[in-house]
């Protein structure tokens, strides 16, 4: 890749119009370079995804230190092959990067990729048909984006209907001396809710699990969201968790707080966290499961969307009075039964469709990158003899390289800095 590509310090994670942030007179004024819209990105520094990522600038841009701009050589080398090379390459570029801290791509390691050079015209039908090729997986996946929202409120449907008693009408035409309850939560669970305990984790196995408030913001209880703490838990201490225990998280982003999850874990395995409120609900009146499919319904959420505090500012909040004095629509137990097991029913038919709804995208993925491997093994477009040889091409390229670097040495040491203020 080395000498068919200039690099320079940009940012990846702020890319911005210089002129919004510098005034004209400071700019005229500075040795600030804007990069215009095609100029090839790479993330350089970053734990995250960002490390390795390759971008095409869309507007004129300065740039900072976190990315490095590659500008493609003039004469024979389309910017959209290099960017969709580096998307190909992605996975062992972040991987050439130092440092434990703040990794980072060494430069010249990034230079040194072996970069494959077929000639000019076939660089372009290579664009072309990655782009005719992925134009058509954007408008699939574009289509799969539509069934999550669509998933969520047909399952919101079947809740609203199952607390309207239309679920179950059939069941109750055979069942005519049942009636519905309107009570509270309060009335149906043993004691009251308490708040979890958050220590600081440790980087080591102990006795005690505490999990994160991500375990339960999916609705269902996901072990693997854990971490490790160095504390005496006592045997009888509330924190300790057991199958069917109700966890509200009483506090969360607007859209998440109250949501609910059955604990599923064994006995004794793990312990809560500060920003969930732990329920037990007496299962002589009340099915754990009604009552996590209730306090999962959209009348619900809404209840405690109006009654958190915080909204405008802090993080929203729920606390034990609100979530005690939540609406519970209170059936029979075998009613209860019923709804749960129809519910569950539906869901299941749900939750098929969004695991291949999960299996299809990962697999738009999967040719997405197939089609940029044949790509750069040459096997996506058919190979033209009469096109001009790559070593011409490599030559070419060669020698605007050493014109540029002439050139840059005659103009150093002109550039001016922007002064404070500017």
């Amino acid at each position: 890749m080395k000498g068919l590509v200039s690099s320079g310090e940009v940012s990846f994670c702020k890319i911005y119009n210089t002129r919004e942030c510098i005034t004209e007179k400071g700019l005229n004024n500075s040795s600030v370079k804007l990069h215009q819209p095609g100029t090839v990105l790479l993330g350089m520094i970053g734990e995250g995804k960002t490390r390795g990522q390759a971008a095409i600038l869309r507007i004129t841009a300065g740039h900072n230190q976190n990315t490095s701009a590659i500008r493609v050589s003039e004469t024979g080398l389309p910017a959209k092959y290099v960017y969709y090379f580096l998307k190909h390459e992605y996975e062992r570029t972040r991987k050439i990067g130092a440092g434990n801290n703040q990794p980072a791509l060494n430069k010249s390691r990034v230079q040194a990729i072996s970069f494959p050079l077929p000639p000019l015209n076939e660089q372009h039908r290579i664009v072309a048909k990655i782009e005719a090729l992925t134009t058509r997986s954007r408008k699939a996946r574009a289509a799969l984006d539509a069934i999550p929202p669509l998933l969520d409120q047909f399952r919101q449907s079947v809740l609203a209907a199952a607390f309207r008693g239309d679920l179950t009408a059939d069941w109750r035409a055979q069942n005519p001396d049942v009636e519905w309850q309107k009570t509270t939560l309060n009335e149906v669970i043993k004691g009251k809710p308490r708040n979890g305990y958050s220590p600081k984790a440790v980087d080591y196995p102990t006795k005690v699990k505490s999990f994160s408030l991500s375990a339960t913001t999916s609705g269902e209880f996901k072990a693997e969201h854990f971490k490790y703490i160095e504390k005496d838990i006592p045997n009888d201490s509330h924190l300790w968790l057991k199958p069917g225990d109700i966890l509200i998280q009483r506090s969360n982003t607007l859209d998440y707080v109250g949501t609910s999850a059955i604990y599923t874990g064994d006995f004794n395995e793990f312990i809560y966290p500060d920003l969930i409120m732990k329920v037990q609900v007496r299962e002589d009146l009340i099915k754990p499961k009604y009552i996590h499919y209730l306090l999962s319904s959209k009348q619900t959420r809404d209840y405690f969307k109006a009654n958190a505090t915080g909204t405008a500012g802090n993080m929203p909040k729920i606390n034990q009075k609100v979530v005690m004095n939540t609406p519970v629509l209170l059936p029979s137990i075998k009613e209860q039964s019923e709804i749960v097991h129809r519910i569950s029913k539906v869901f299941e038919t749900a939750c098929s469709i969004e695991n291949y709804f999960q299996q299809t995208e990962h697999d738009l993925t999967t040719l997405d990158q197939s089609i940029l491997s044949k790509a750069f093994r040459g096997e996506l477009v058919p190979q033209d003899p009469n096109d001009e040889p790559a070593s011409v091409l490599l030559k070419r390229i060669r020698t605007e390289r050493e014109k540029e670097t002439k050139k840059g040495k005659g103009r150093k040491g002109k550039g001016k800095r922007v002064k404070s203020g500017e």
